[in-house]
Order: C-alpha cells, then structure tokens, then sequence
C-alpha cells in the first residue's frame, strides 16, 4: 500500500504532465501568414527587435493552446508582451488579460498596457463560487498572459490552465526560468520550457553599457567569476 508522500507525489506528477499537456494541444485562435507578415512590418518600423519581432510572430502563428514566452532581465518581455496584446486585440479580437502572483507585479502589468488581475482575483473571477456561479467566463479568441510564471505555484497554474483551456482560449506564460521559482511547490515553469518548448528572447536591450548587459548574462547562469565585474 502506498503511503500519503507517494500518493502526494503521484498527484504532483500527474498535475504537471496536464499542465504540459493542456500546454501541447492545438486549435487557438491564429493569425494567418500574410496578417503575420504586416505584423512583423510594423514592429519593425516601431523599433522591435529581430528577436522580439520573431516572438509575436511565433506567438500569433502557433495556434497552441499553451505558448512559453523566457529571456534573460532586460531583454523587452514586457515591451514584446505588450506589442503582441495590441495585435491580439485588434487582429483576434479577443481580450488579453495579464495575471501575476502579486499586486505589485498586476500593477506593472497594467502600467504595460494591460488589463490584469493578480492571481488570487483571477481565480475568483473565473471559477465557480460555492453555488456554482461563475462572475465571468473566457471566450476562445481571449489570451491569457502569466507573468513571471516561475513565479506562481503549480495549484495555481493548474487552476489557471484548467479555466483558460475549458473555454478553448490561449494561455502564454512569461518569464525567465533562470531566475528564483515560486515559494509553494513550484518548478512548473522550467518543466514548461522543457518539454513544451518556448520562445526566447536573447537580445539584452535595457543596459546602456556593453559590459552590463554582458555581465548580466553571465550573472543570470550563476557565474561567480562575474563579481568581480560589478
């Protein structure tokens, strides 16, 4: 008989082979090529990256339910996430709403552009309460954009993934899976972007200075020899 460790751990394992799986599947709402081409025209005219460009691009195209968005701190996530909510909206016609872990990171969220929730809101929003009732429901031309996902406990992105695929919408998960994981039982993200693949950003734009966004890089991988730069 296995004891209550097993069955928690075979529980664990079986909510993130979903999470993944829910990730893998197909049948989102896309944009066509020629639709993708214009888009790649008019973020290169406003100042988009080749990296950047490329990531709305495979984003918008994908039709995956579940799409993973990673790049190193100043690399332009929130500018890209930003960029591909605009297209979304006009071109899909769906809503975009952001989610992250806290009301500080919701903030920046909205300050990017976004209309955003912070996960405890979001889930109270769009699950069912005790009787059943629903407060609001997601359409299949919505997306739902995760930021900082390393960030958010497995529960919570199961929770998160279960609404957003029950309603045939698009879940993107945004972050970098170098950086800290989440305080609950977390590792979801860097299971994400190994076995459901993701788009990376590699272009470090923030830093005025070549060093810095060098020595960034080679802090980000756990370089201690890089100290001694700063």
């Amino acid at each position: 008989m296995r004891n209550g460790a097993e069955y928690a751990t075979t529980a664990q394992l079986q909510t993130e082979a979903t999470i993944v799986e829910r990730a893998r599947s197909t049948g989102a709402a896309a944009l066509t090529r020629p639709a993708l081409e214009q888009v790649k025209v008019e973020l290169q005219a406003t100042g988009f990256g080749a990296d950047q460009q490329a990531a709305v691009a495979q984003i918008l195209a994908s039709g995956r339910r579940g799409d993973v968005l990673i790049g190193p701190a100043g690399a332009g996530k929130s500018r890209t996430v930003g960029a591909l909510a605009q297209v979304w909206e006009q071109q899909i016609g769906g809503r975009v709403l952001g989610v992250a872990t806290s009301q500080a990171a919701t903030q920046v969220l909205i300050e990017d552009g976004l209309t955003a929730l912070n996960t405890t809101r979001f889930l109270h929003r769009f699950e069912p309460d005790k009787q059943g009732r629903v407060r609001d429901r997601l359409c299949p031309e919505d997306l739902v954009v995760v930021d900082e996902a390393g960030m958010s406990a497995t529960d919570d992105l199961d929770r998160i993934s279960a609404i957003v695929a029950a309603a045939g919408a698009k879940l993107l998960y945004t972050g970098d899976h170098e950086q800290l994981a989440a305080v609950g039982a977390g590792g979801m993200f860097e299971l994400l972007v190994r076995d459901a693949g993701a788009v990376e950003l590699t272009e470090i734009h923030r830093f005025t200075h070549a060093w810095e966004r060098a020595a960034s890089v080679r802090l980000r991988v756990g370089d201690p020899d890089v100290l001694a730069v700063y």
